[in-house]
Protein backbone atom coordinates (compact mmCIF):
# COMPACT_ATOMS: atom_id res chain seq x y z
CA UNK A 1 0.00 0.00 0.00
CA UNK A 2 1.30 3.44 -0.91
CA UNK A 3 1.60 6.12 1.77
CA UNK A 4 -1.46 8.34 2.02
CA UNK A 5 -3.95 5.68 0.95
CA UNK A 6 -6.55 4.61 3.42
CA UNK A 7 -6.50 0.86 4.12
CA UNK A 8 -10.26 0.67 3.45
CA UNK A 9 -9.97 2.28 0.01
CA UNK A 10 -6.98 0.13 -0.82
CA UNK A 11 -8.92 -3.01 0.09
CA UNK A 12 -11.93 -1.79 -1.89
CA UNK A 13 -9.65 -1.21 -4.89
CA UNK A 14 -8.38 -4.75 -4.68
CA UNK A 15 -11.91 -6.12 -4.35
CA UNK A 16 -13.15 -4.19 -7.39
CA UNK A 17 -10.14 -5.25 -9.42
CA UNK A 18 -10.63 -8.86 -8.39
CA UNK A 19 -14.28 -8.77 -9.37
CA UNK A 20 -13.37 -7.34 -12.77
CA UNK A 21 -10.83 -10.09 -13.33
CA UNK A 22 -13.23 -12.78 -12.16
CA UNK A 23 -15.22 -12.81 -15.36
CA UNK A 24 -13.25 -15.75 -16.71
CA UNK A 25 -13.74 -17.05 -20.23
CA UNK A 26 -16.33 -15.47 -22.47
CA UNK A 27 -19.83 -15.59 -21.03
CA UNK A 28 -20.80 -19.23 -21.37
CA UNK A 29 -23.07 -19.39 -18.34
CA UNK A 30 -25.70 -16.65 -17.86
CA UNK A 31 -25.64 -17.22 -14.08
CA UNK A 32 -21.88 -16.61 -13.99
CA UNK A 33 -22.26 -13.47 -16.10
CA UNK A 34 -24.97 -12.17 -13.76
CA UNK A 35 -22.86 -12.94 -10.66
CA UNK A 36 -19.84 -11.08 -12.07
CA UNK A 37 -21.92 -8.06 -13.08
CA UNK A 38 -23.62 -8.03 -9.67
CA UNK A 39 -20.19 -8.05 -8.01
CA UNK A 40 -19.04 -5.16 -10.16
CA UNK A 41 -22.19 -3.14 -9.44
CA UNK A 42 -21.76 -3.77 -5.71
CA UNK A 43 -18.13 -2.70 -5.75
CA UNK A 44 -18.82 0.42 -7.83
CA UNK A 45 -20.92 1.74 -4.95
CA UNK A 46 -17.83 1.77 -2.75
CA UNK A 47 -16.19 4.34 -5.00
CA UNK A 48 -19.03 6.87 -5.26
CA UNK A 49 -19.69 9.85 -3.04
CA UNK A 50 -23.33 10.89 -3.01
CA UNK A 51 -24.36 14.33 -1.70
CA UNK A 52 -24.83 14.06 2.09
CA UNK A 53 -28.50 15.03 1.88
CA UNK A 54 -29.13 12.02 -0.39
CA UNK A 55 -29.38 9.79 2.71
CA UNK A 56 -31.90 10.50 5.47
CA UNK A 57 -29.38 9.32 8.07
CA UNK A 58 -25.88 7.89 8.35
CA UNK A 59 -27.24 4.33 8.19
CA UNK A 60 -30.17 4.87 5.80
CA UNK A 61 -30.46 2.24 3.04
CA UNK A 62 -28.69 2.55 -0.29
CA UNK A 63 -31.36 1.77 -2.89
CA UNK A 64 -30.12 -0.42 -5.74
CA UNK A 65 -32.63 -0.50 -8.57
CA UNK A 66 -32.70 -2.71 -11.63
CA UNK A 67 -34.57 -2.38 -14.89
CA UNK A 68 -34.83 -5.49 -17.09
CA UNK A 69 -32.97 -8.86 -16.92
CA UNK A 70 -34.33 -11.32 -14.39
CA UNK A 71 -31.03 -13.29 -14.01
CA UNK A 72 -29.18 -10.17 -12.90
CA UNK A 73 -32.00 -9.25 -10.52
CA UNK A 74 -31.54 -12.68 -8.92
CA UNK A 75 -27.79 -12.17 -8.54
CA UNK A 76 -28.30 -8.69 -7.13
CA UNK A 77 -30.89 -10.05 -4.67
CA UNK A 78 -27.98 -11.76 -2.90
CA UNK A 79 -26.68 -8.29 -2.04
CA UNK A 80 -29.83 -7.38 -0.06
CA UNK A 81 -28.76 -6.16 3.38
CA UNK A 82 -25.02 -6.05 2.63
CA UNK A 83 -23.43 -2.70 3.37
CA UNK A 84 -21.94 -0.10 1.09
CA UNK A 85 -20.25 2.73 2.97
CA UNK A 86 -22.30 1.89 6.08
CA UNK A 87 -25.61 1.81 4.20
CA UNK A 88 -27.51 -1.49 3.93
CA UNK A 89 -28.53 -2.30 0.36
CA UNK A 90 -32.25 -2.25 -0.37
CA UNK A 91 -33.28 -3.66 -3.75
CA UNK A 92 -36.01 -2.33 -5.98
CA UNK A 93 -36.89 -4.03 -9.25
CA UNK A 94 -38.31 -2.21 -12.26
CA UNK A 95 -39.21 1.18 -10.77
CA UNK A 96 -41.01 3.51 -13.15
CA UNK A 97 -41.07 7.25 -13.81
CA UNK A 98 -40.33 9.42 -10.80
CA UNK A 99 -39.72 6.28 -8.68
CA UNK A 100 -36.34 6.08 -10.44
CA UNK A 101 -35.14 9.13 -8.50
CA UNK A 102 -35.15 7.22 -5.19
CA UNK A 103 -32.43 4.94 -6.57
CA UNK A 104 -28.83 5.49 -5.54
CA UNK A 105 -27.64 2.99 -8.15
CA UNK A 106 -29.72 2.20 -11.22
CA UNK A 107 -28.72 -0.83 -13.27
CA UNK A 108 -30.29 -0.81 -16.74
CA UNK A 109 -30.05 -4.13 -18.53
CA UNK A 110 -29.52 -4.34 -22.28
CA UNK A 111 -33.08 -5.71 -22.57
CA UNK A 112 -34.28 -2.19 -21.66
CA UNK A 113 -32.36 -0.53 -24.50
CA UNK A 114 -35.59 0.65 -26.13
CA UNK A 115 -36.37 2.69 -22.98
CA UNK A 116 -32.85 3.99 -22.35
CA UNK A 117 -33.44 7.61 -23.34
CA UNK A 118 -36.53 7.84 -21.13
CA UNK A 119 -34.83 6.14 -18.17
CA UNK A 120 -31.82 8.47 -18.31
CA UNK A 121 -34.11 11.51 -18.67
CA UNK A 122 -35.94 10.55 -15.45
CA UNK A 123 -32.70 10.56 -13.43
CA UNK A 124 -30.94 13.44 -15.17
CA UNK A 125 -29.48 15.87 -12.62
CA UNK A 126 -30.42 13.48 -9.79
CA UNK A 127 -27.73 11.82 -7.65
CA UNK A 128 -28.22 8.41 -9.26
CA UNK A 129 -25.30 6.27 -10.45
CA UNK A 130 -26.45 4.71 -13.73
CA UNK A 131 -24.81 1.44 -14.79
CA UNK A 132 -25.54 -0.71 -17.84
CA UNK A 133 -24.29 -3.33 -20.24
CA UNK A 134 -25.96 -1.56 -23.18
CA UNK A 135 -23.43 -1.00 -25.94
CA UNK A 136 -21.90 2.51 -25.80
CA UNK A 137 -23.96 3.29 -22.67
CA UNK A 138 -21.53 5.93 -21.38
CA UNK A 139 -21.47 7.58 -24.82
CA UNK A 140 -25.28 7.84 -24.64
CA UNK A 141 -25.28 9.71 -21.32
CA UNK A 142 -25.07 6.85 -18.80
CA UNK A 143 -22.38 6.99 -16.12
CA UNK A 144 -20.79 3.50 -16.09
CA UNK A 145 -20.97 1.25 -19.15
CA UNK A 146 -19.94 -2.37 -18.67
CA UNK A 147 -18.48 -4.38 -21.52
CA UNK A 148 -16.43 -7.49 -22.06
CA UNK A 149 -12.94 -7.34 -23.50
CA UNK A 150 -10.21 -9.94 -23.39
CA UNK A 151 -12.52 -12.24 -21.43
CA UNK A 152 -12.95 -9.69 -18.62
CA UNK A 153 -15.59 -7.21 -17.54
CA UNK A 154 -14.34 -3.69 -18.10
CA UNK A 155 -16.07 -0.35 -17.94
CA UNK A 156 -16.26 3.11 -19.42
CA UNK A 157 -17.02 6.06 -17.16
CA UNK A 158 -18.80 9.20 -18.34
CA UNK A 159 -17.32 11.70 -15.90
CA UNK A 160 -19.44 14.58 -17.21
CA UNK A 161 -22.66 12.61 -16.57
CA UNK A 162 -21.48 11.74 -13.05
CA UNK A 163 -20.79 15.41 -12.29
CA UNK A 164 -24.14 16.48 -13.78
CA UNK A 165 -25.84 14.02 -11.43
CA UNK A 166 -23.94 15.47 -8.45
CA UNK A 167 -21.78 12.39 -7.88
CA UNK A 168 -18.09 12.31 -7.05
CA UNK A 169 -16.17 9.27 -8.25
CA UNK A 170 -13.04 8.06 -6.52
CA UNK A 171 -9.76 8.49 -8.36
CA UNK A 172 -9.19 4.78 -7.71
CA UNK A 173 -12.26 3.96 -9.80
CA UNK A 174 -11.23 6.38 -12.54
CA UNK A 175 -7.87 4.62 -12.83
CA UNK A 176 -9.55 1.25 -13.35
CA UNK A 177 -11.92 2.31 -16.16
CA UNK A 178 -11.78 4.11 -19.46
CA UNK A 179 -12.83 7.70 -18.71
CA UNK A 180 -14.83 9.90 -21.06
CA UNK A 181 -14.48 13.60 -20.28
Amino acid sequence: MRPGRSPRLFLASIMLGASLLAAGPAWTDPASEAAVKAGVVYNLGKFVEWPPERFASANAPLTLCTVGNQPLQGALALLQGRNVQGHPIALRNNPRGDELRVCHILYIDETANDRLESLLAHVASSPVLTVSDIEAFADQGGIVGLYQKDERVQFTINLRAARQNGLKLSSHLLRLGKVLQ
